[in-house]
């Protein structure tokens, strides 16, 4: 998708495995971004197949289209996606009209913008990384303080914790309300060095 690269889209409907996320993405020159990818970017390993729903067009509606438009251009304003898009997506439809679509080609155009799929690459990702998985495990800290339950005056909050939740501010009320939570329980030791 790298020639379509700044478009943005929204309801779009990402899946990866059994992990499905929808919402706002936007084309970059190295793949997609934006909230939905970025929610289901931390399952993603090397190699993982990502299955991308750009609509929800379907075969019927796209033979009821009117027959003398150039199919591509006629699926584009059917299904509400940019030109540049539908354009690279169908490209090999070329210029058919609507009518000149046979049942291969029908398939093709479904297939494309509801399922469309492409590999996943992790490689040299990690320096740039805005979502991340794993850190301490949490049965080992406890949830009232943020102390650890294995040495003694140490605290684990916000992202070195293993917890990672969807995009949309989350992870920083997380980290936010833990460190709250573990500078309450050093006040309060402070305060009463024996208890």
């Amino acid at each position: 998708l790298g020639d379509c690269e700044g478009i943005s889209l929204s309801s779009v409907t990402l899946s990866l495995d059994r992990e499905k996320s929808s919402g706002d993405i936007v084309i970059t020159k190295k793949g997609i971004s934006g909230p939905a990818a970025m929610n289901l970017s931390r399952f993603v390993t090397d190699g993982s197949i990502i299955r991308i729903s750009f609509t929800a067009i379907s075969a019927e509606k796209i033979k009821s289209l009117p027959g003398k438009q150039k199919a591509v251009n006629a699926v584009s304003s059917a299904a509400g996606l940019p030109s540049r898009l539908t354009e690279h997506l169908l490209r090999d439809i070329g210029d058919k009209t609507v009518s000149q679509l046979n049942k291969k080609d029908i398939s093709l155009i479904v297939s494309r913008l509801t399922s469309f799929t492409s590999s996943c690459s992790t490689a040299g990702q990690l320096g740039a990384a805005t979502v991340t998985r794993g850190g301490v495990d949490t049965s080992q800290v406890d949830r009232k303080t943020f102390s650890s339950r294995l040495a003694d005056k140490l605290y684990f909050t916000g992202e070195v914790l293993d917890v990672d939740g969807q995009c949309g501010g989350y992870n920083i009320s997380f980290a936010f309300a833990g460190s709250f939570m573990a500078a309450q329980s050093i006040i309060s030791r402070l305060k009463h060095p024996l208890s």
